[in-house]
């Protein structure tokens, strides 16, 4: 088995820069997750304490012995710099699980302050290309969503994800209690 190589450290957009999550970033993972309705999509549900968020912050570091898990943290980049001094993080987007031998799972969060300017689509597709340029034996990625999460389901759409499968019941959101499932699924180019 080939060893996979060292993620891209930072990926850029022309707005975005995506760093690999680290504890410098727990107060905006926390700011994330600890609002109601940003989280309310999530079977994992709001982060109630620092402490819980970093505890769920940990298990997306970047583990050489889990090379097919790669989370970002995403930041706004300063207009005409290469970089984003002192910028706050507005989202998270990662590979968190494996789906089968050749497939993984997708998910995001950014914060309610950036919902409808396109970040997540633009992120969604930098991530994407970044994650295919590093994974090999990866045919497919996976997310699912809630079919009542529109805004979700416009974002992967737009990134070339189709409806594949729906599930009924199949889910426990916290805030919302058994909820559908609906898979959607993107080929390797």
């Amino acid at each position: 088995m080939s060893e996979l190589p060292l993620p891209p450290p930072v990926v850029k957009t022309s707005r975005l820069e995506f760093q690999l999550l680290e504890e410098s970033h727990l107060n905006d993972f926390h700011a994330i997750w600890s609002n109601p309705s940003v989280a309310k999509w999530s079977t994992r549900g709001t982060s109630h304490s620092l402490g819980e968020s970093r505890a769920r912050m940990d298990g997306l570091f970047f583990d050489p012995e889990k090379p097919k898990r790669l989370n970002y943290g995403v930041l706004i980049r300063a207009s005409n710099s290469d970089t984003t001094t002192n910028c706050a993080m507005i989202g998270v987007i990662g590979v968190t699980s494996r789906f089968s031998l050749d497939t993984v799972e997708i998910g995001y969060i950014f914060n309610q302050s950036f919902w409808g300017q396109g970040y997540a689509s633009e992120a969604l597709v930098a991530y994407i290309e970044a994650y295919w340029g590093y994974s090999k034996g990866i045919n497919f990625i996976i997310a699912k969503v809630d079919p009542f999460n529109m805004g979700s389901i416009r974002v992967l759409e737009k990134c070339g994800f189709r409806v594949v499968e729906r599930f009924v019941g199949d889910i426990i959101l916290p805030g919302l209690g058994r909820r559908d499932t609906t898979l959607m699924k993107l080929d390797r180019p």
